[in-house]
């Protein structure tokens, strides 16, 4: 029994054909005792020409520090608002 999901009918019949060649699999967790996942053949592996180091907390600082100047400037806008307001009424 296969429980992948399929967004319709017609990717579910392509797949019926292609799992059914297959025999049916269980997914087998490690224990308590052996919870320690190690890879054993490198042999196997494939060399990366590149590695990315990201830092994604300085994103974090960037975007607090954008959201305080965006309520800064919500709080001007108010008192603008506010003042022209009075203007107009002492005006009229």
């Amino acid at each position: 029994m296969c429980l992948n999901s399929f967004p319709c009918e017609k990717v579910l019949s392509d797949h019926k054909n292609y799992c059914g060649l297959n025999k049916p699999a269980k997914v087998v967790l490690p224990s308590k005792v052996d919870d320690i996942v190690e890879l054993k053949h490198y042999n196997h592996s494939m060399k990366a020409p590149f590695a990315i180091y990201a830092d994604f907390e300085s994103l974090i600082r960037k975007l607090n520090k954008m959201k305080q100047l965006n309520k800064k400037i919500e709080k001007l806008s108010k008192k603008l608002n506010k003042t022209k307001e009075e203007i107009e009424n002492y005006e009229s």
